[in-house]
């Protein structure tokens, strides 16, 4: 009985976990995209990823990768590069490498305090 319930609720942590990803990631490259200053797609990219990493302790690294790829193949594939405006694209993609850098930032301080109220 207690194996099925852990069970369930680490299926349906997984499947939070996916969506947080992939609706987080959407966001996150849309306001790399879109934004007119530097700091949203920092704070967005931080939030994120810290409830990532609360709702995956151990492997939040892992889907702090999986959210890096989904920003970076919406930005590149989906969205696409600026391409006329040099300043606008200085700005993406120094939005989109914070954003990245800050996943792995934000991941690691979610487990971190997560294990700090577990125990």
């Amino acid at each position: 009985m207690e194996e099925t319930k852990s069970r369930s609720l680490s299926k349906s942590g997984f499947i939070i976990t996916i969506l947080v990803v992939l609706i987080g990631g959407g966001v996150i490259t849309y306001y790399v995209k879109y934004a007119t200053h530097i700091h949203t797609p920092y704070l967005i990219a931080v939030a994120v990823s810290w409830v990532i990493g609360m709702l995956q302790t151990k492997k939040g690294w892992i889907w702090a990768i999986a959210l890096c790829a989904v920003i970076t193949m919406g930005y590149f594939l989906i969205l696409g590069a600026t391409e006329h405006d040099q300043a606008k694209r200085e700005l993406e993609l120094f939005g989109l490498i914070g954003a990245l850098i800050l996943s792995f930032v934000g991941s690691f301080l979610g487990a971190f305090v997560k294990r700090a109220i577990d125990s």
